[in-house]
């Protein structure tokens, strides 16, 4: 986010600064109770105006299905020919980055016409390896482990984890659907993880997609990024700084 694109339309955090000024200001309406602390107000700038650091990762061998392989100096996953799989997390490869804390960003180039991104804490990584379901993502329809959006041809969802407690997702929590009109003309994908805001969400070509935003359910642990290749097609290229 730049500061020309967060108004106080876009930008609810730098809307409720500004009805609090208002309040503190009187008639005045503006930022001048601010201004008096420049180091506050230089705080508030950075978090609500500082864009994302572009995280330069690659795939972790260690962390990677029988399922996937890695090339490009292991910057690309894709699917290995010939191999099937039983699991979903055979299917899945994590980034070697873990990341505990700031505003961060993978971008990709997804290829196929079924491929997942997403994160996924230290923690159901350890999950995902012990989970004996298959259904190809790392996580869908609320079932499985990390946060994700889902390419199942043609149609793109934004999945969350089910909750520790609620492994098989009882209670139903369906996927967001992602209006095709929201993607057409899609190059690259990016994941937004923001850990100080407890929330992680999806853009096209730099873009927040709408409707992406999910709400972290663990707040005090390390995510990788997370990629899932189910087709001969499929592949995800993490793209440098």
């Amino acid at each position: 986010m730049t500061a020309a694109s967060c108004s106080l339309q876009s930008c609810p955090e730098l809307r409720v600064l500004s009805i609090g000024s208002h309040r503190c200001a009187g008639a005045h309406r503006s930022f001048s109770t601010l201004q008096i602390e420049p180091a506050l107000l230089n705080i508030i700038t950075q978090f609500l105006l500082e864009p994302p650091r572009l995280v330069t990762d690659r795939f972790m061998g260690l962390l990677t299905g029988p399922a996937v392989e890695l090339k490009d100096g292991d910057q690309t996953a894709c699917h290995r020919y010939g191999v099937g799989a039983n699991w979903r997390h055979e299917l899945a490869s994590a980034g070697a980055h873990a990341i505990s804390e700031g505003l961060v960003k993978w971008t990709v180039r997804c290829s196929g016409h079924s491929w997942a991104i997403g994160v996924i804490s230290e923690d159901r990584w350890q999950d995902l390896q012990k989970d004996n379901s298959m259904d190809w993502p790392f996580v869908g329809q609320g079932v499985g482990q990390g946060y994700g959006m889902i390419a199942r041809r043609g149609s793109v969802y934004i999945s969350r984890q089910s909750p520790a407690k609620d492994p098989w997702n009882c209670n139903c929590a369906d996927d967001y659907a992602v209006p095709a009109s929201d993607l057409q003309g899609a190059t690259l994908f990016s994941v937004v993880l923001a850990l100080d805001r407890e929330h992680v969400f999806f853009e096209k070509d730099g873009v927040r997609i709408n409707g992406s935003v999910v709400q972290l359910t663990e707040h005090q642990a390390s995510y990788r990024f997370i990629a899932s290749v189910p087709d001969k097609t499929s592949s995800v290229t993490i793209i440098g700084s």
